[in-house]
Formats: C-alpha cells, structure tokens, sequence
C-alpha cells in the first residue's frame, strides 16, 4: 500500500474514532430515553465495521481492488474527453462497454468477499464510475441511432382506383388486404442492431434499464411523429378538423387513408426493432414499443372521429364507406401490433371509431331515402328528358352496390337479418313516385309520357345486366320495361291518334270540301306537333330510334293509304311521303329542325 493510500485509510481511522467517542459520549448522558440509546448503540456498532483497516483485506480482494481500479480508470479517462467513442470505432466503443461491464462485475465479486455490513470505499467509488459512465452510454445510444437510422422508403402502392358516374371526386385508395403480408423495412443499419443490444445488456444488467427504455422509446417516438410530418399529417386536434368545410376535411383524410399502410408498416418495422432488441427483457419490449407509438395512434384517430362526428349528408356516403373499409382492413395489424395488455387502448379506440364511423355510414344511406321524397320541383324539366335526380339516384344505387359487403354488416339488424335488396327496391320506388310528381307538372300530355318513358327506361337501363340487377332482381326490370313501353304506347295515342283519325279515308266523304278541309286540318295539326315535338328530348338513341320508327311507319303509312285512294291536286299536298318521314325522323333530338327536308337519320 502507498502512502496516500496509508494517509487516506489513517485519516478515515481518526474520523470514525471521534465519531464513536461522540456517540458514546452522548449514549452516557442521562437525559436520553431508552430508544434513542438503543439507536447510538447501533450506530456505534455499524461504525466499528467501518474502521476495518485494509491491512485486514486478503490478497484477493487486494487483487481485486487493483483490477478495478485500473478498468476505472480506463472509463474516466472519457470525462474529460466529449468526442463521442463510437465515432472513434466500433471496436473502441465495444471496449469501452466491456470496461464498463468489468466495473460492474469486479464491483460485484468484490461485494461477495468483504463481510456483510462493511462499506468499502472502492465500492462506493465504482458505483459513482458507473452512474458516470451510464449517462455516457446512453448518450452513445442515441448518437449511434441518429448515425444509423434508415429513412423508410415510400412504396408506390398500386392504388385501387374507384371510378364512378356521379360528382364525387375520384378516390384512389393505398388498401392494405388482411391476407397480405407487410413488407418489413430496416430502420436502423442491421450491422448496428448487435451494438445496440450489446448497449441495452450493459445498462440492464447495471440496473439502467429504465433509462435505456426511456431513450430508446423517445428515440422512435421522434422518428414516428416525424413521419407524420413527412406525411402532411399535420397536428390537428378534433376541434380544428370539424370547422374545415367538407371537402377540405376530405382532402386530409383521404392523405390520411393513403398513409395509413406507410405507418402501420413503420409501426410493424418499429416492432420487429424492439423485438430484437429488447426481446430476451420479456413484457417491456411490447410495453416499450408501445409507449413509443400511443401518442402518434391516438391523433391519427382524431381524423376518423372527426368524420364520423359530421353531418350525416348523402353525398358524403362514399367517402365515409371508402374509410370504413380501410380502417376495417387495418384491424387484424392494429390487434396484432398492439397486442400486448398496455395496448388495449390502442385496440378498443381503433374498434370504436370503426364501429362510429360505420353507423355514420349506415345513417347516411338511410337518410338517402328521405332526401331523394323530399327533393321538389316548382317548373317541369326541360324537354322531358332524363332528369339529372334519376342520374344521381341510378348511378348511386349502382355505385352502393360495390359497397354491398360492407352495407350487408352494416344493416344487419338485431335479429342478425339483412336486406340490402329492399332498401334498394324502396329507393327506386321512391325515386318513380318522385318523378311521377314532377311529371304532372307538364301541362302537355304528351310531354308527360315522354318524360316518364325516358327516366323509367333509364332506369332499367342502368340496372340490366349490371350489378344491381343482382338486388333489384329480373322481375323489377320486366315489370319497368313494361312501364316505359306503356308510356311510350301512351304518347302515340294521345299525340298521333288524332292525325291517324284525319287520315282515316271515308266512302262518302265529299271530294271537293272534304279532302281540301281534311288536307289543311292535318297540315296544321302535323305542324303543330312537329315544331313543338322537334324541341323534345329522348337521349338514348335506340329508344329515340325505335319510336321514331313506330310513329312513321303508322303516320307514314295511313298518309300514303289516304293519297292513293283518291286523286288529289298537288295544291292539297304541303308534305310528300319522304318529306313527312323526313320529320317525323327528326323528332326528339332536343332542338327544332326547319321544314325543309332534311338527311335521314337512322
């Protein structure tokens, strides 16, 4: 032993000699109770303890005193040097945690030879050296992740477009199937992963774990909330989301949506990385995990509960069932990323948004009925064409039908029956009654059935042979086929059987003031109906061409019959049998055409 050693051990010696004359001084007095000289007299025990000299200590533990003392040394030789080790080398930082693991362990075997109750000061001091070099370590930790995290590369997905005849803006949605499997990514360089476990034994093992844990989580916490960033996720609360109009609520959700799989395969990625590294722990490398993930999960939920707490408008349907099924097919990864006990939150708010927005979705198909009844018109529509209100309906039905899986559980009701095919057949049926309103507003009759016979057919049309026949069945289309061919029988009779009638040919009809009467009275009356009738509109062309076709070969016809049975002086005849054919297939284009003749069209 050197001097210093025998000076500093000496001088402890004379200490902790005045501090026993002290207490046994104080023990003597009489005006102490007994318990407080019970205390002295344990305090003058444990102190005898402390006077041990090391002259006492065996060879071993002087060996191992030396041992440890040079590994401190070695460790405190850092304190004065800030560079970071691990800049310097991975080897240098290896030798650097097995400096520190020796400290531990020779601290340890040191503890083991000395009698229980001594207090050595080479152990208080190897406590202090590795308190020092624990905030070193864990400042190495996050300078070797910052150095060596990996930026997650954004796959271009192969997005779902979903394309429809309605207003709606395009969706185009990254889905993520629950069959798929996520492609993990590496978000730290995997030849440091090793360093980063080798770090986290170190520290566990010197009862640091918590402070790995801390730095770590706060690490992966940044990288997340940093992504969100990356992503124009930006920090809105609830409040902010419900005072944006619709369709700039839209816009962020659907960047949500799109996101959605980028961050549950980080999350995924994240996962595997504390598994890695924290797994042989047990529990806290799930809890850790998700300690580091809560906070982001919560406020990307806030965007769901902002939908689902807007106005339930029909319009908005779409994009409401569009995310329900986006979240839906997230739940399996959400249960399974977050299935440790602390991430039930996570797993009961995912599920209680699904649940909130479906019944948003389903009020807001329900209310679709109500909306299409209560829809008015005060002035009848132009040209008795297609009404832009059996459009919105048809190619709503049609479009609600590629959701029928999603609306089937969403309607099912408490007796666990469904039927989307009702709720579909009673929107038509209320569209027709509808349409049957706004048709009494033409005061001409023919007008009338026109319109009907275009908006029916359109109906039909648009449910033939796609996929809500699959809900309107095969009966709905023949008994409306036979609607709008009613209709349209009802408007050549109430529009054609009067000129029919004029060209009907009577025996005893008087050639000179009959024919030159009946002339004129089915020229004027023809005029009529085909300036007002030129202005009419059937837009789809088979229909347009099949009644056209009806209408001449019956008008056509009679007018050819009606000439050739009796000799007519050409200043009778305004039309001859091409040019009335030539107008009457002209009709229905939406605009008047002039008198004269004119291509065929057909």
């Amino acid at each position: 032993m050197d001097d210093s050693e025998s000076t500093s051990y000496g001088g402890e010696e004379h200490v902790f000699a005045a501090a026993r004359y002290m207490i046994k001084a104080l023990g003597a007095s009489k005006t102490i109770n007994d318990d407080v000289r019970k205390l002295l007299n344990d305090l003058d025990s444990h102190l005898s303890l402390l006077t041990k000299l090391p002259e006492d200590d065996s060879d071993e533990t002087k060996q191992l005193k030396k041992r440890l003392k040079s590994v401190k040394e070695r460790i405190l030789i850092w304190e004065s040097n800030k560079s970071k080790i691990w800049d310097l080398g991975a080897d240098k930082f290896a030798e650097y945690l097995q400096a520190v693991q020796d400290v531990r362990s020779l601290t340890d075997s040191l503890r083991n030879l000395l009698p229980n109750g001594i207090i050595d000061m080479e152990i208080n001091q190897s406590h202090d050296v590795i308190q020092l070099a624990m905030l070193r370590v864990e400042d190495e930790l996050v300078h070797i992740l910052t150095q060596n995290r990996l930026f997650l590369e954004l796959d271009c997905f192969s997005p779902h477009s979903f394309e429809e005849e309605t207003d709606y803006e395009e969706w185009t949605i990254y889905n993520l199937c629950e069959e798929e499997e996520l492609r993990l990514a590496d978000l730290i360089n995997p030849d440091v992963v090793p360093i980063i476990k080798s770090i986290a034994n170190t520290m566990f093992s010197s009862s640091y774990d918590h402070e790995f844990c801390d730095a770590f989580v706060a690490f992966w916490k940044t990288e997340l909330e940093e992504y969100l960033v990356a992503f124009d996720i930006g920090s809105l609360t609830i409040d902010e989301l419900l005072k944006m109009e619709w369709l700039q609520l839209i816009s962020k959700v659907k960047n949500w949506i799109r996101n959605l799989k980028n961050i549950i395969v980080f999350l995924a990625s994240s996962k595997r990385l504390f598994n890695l590294t924290l797994g042989e722990f047990g529990p806290i490398s799930g809890e850790s995990f998700i300690r580091s993930s809560k906070g982001s999960m919560i406020f990307l939920l806030n965007f769901g509960v902002a939908l689902a707490t807007y106005p339930h408008e029909p319009e908005r349907l779409f994009d409401i069932l569009h995310i329900y099924e986006s979240l839906a097919n997230l739940v399996h990864y959400i249960d399974t990323l977050f299935s440790e006990p602390s991430g039930a939150l996570i797993r009961t708010e995912w599920n209680n948004l699904l649940e909130r927005i479906g019944e948003s979705a389903k009020a807001t198909f329900m209310k679709f009925n109500t909306a299409v009844a209560s829809k008015t018109s005060t002035t009848p529509f132009p040209g008795g064409g297609v009404h832009h209100m059996t459009k919105y309906v048809t190619n709503y039905i049609n479009t609600v039908t590629g959701f029928s899986v999603t609306l089937d559980i969403l309607l099912k009701g408490d007796d666990g029956q469904t039927d989307l095919s009702s709720h579909l057949l009673a929107l038509m049926s209320t569209l027709e009654m509808s349409l049957e309103i706004k048709s009494r507003l033409y005061k001409d009759s023919s007008l009338k059935h026109i319109f009907m016979m275009n908006n029916i057919h359109y109906m039909v049309e648009k449910v033939n042979g796609k996929p809500p026949l699959k809900f309107l069945g095969d009966e709905w289309v023949k008994e409306h086929t036979m609607k709008f061919q009613q209709h349209a029988t009802s408007y050549e009779r109430v529009t054609w059987n009067r000129i029919l009638d004029l060209l009907r040919v009577e025996e005893n009809m008087s050639r000179k003031v009959n024919l030159k009467q009946r002339f004129k009275e089915f020229n004027d009356v023809f005029d009529d109906v085909y300036k007002t009738q030129a202005s009419w509109l059937i837009p789809n062309p088979e229909l347009r061409k099949d009644l056209r076709i009806s209408i001449s070969q019956k008008v056509v016809v009679a007018y050819r019959g009606f000439i050739g049975r009796r000799l007519v002086a050409e200043k009778y005849i305004k039309y001859k049998e091409d040019d009335l054919e030539d107008c009457i297939l002209n009709l229905f284009e939406g605009w008047a055409m002039s008198m004269r003749k004119s291509q065929r069209r057909w």
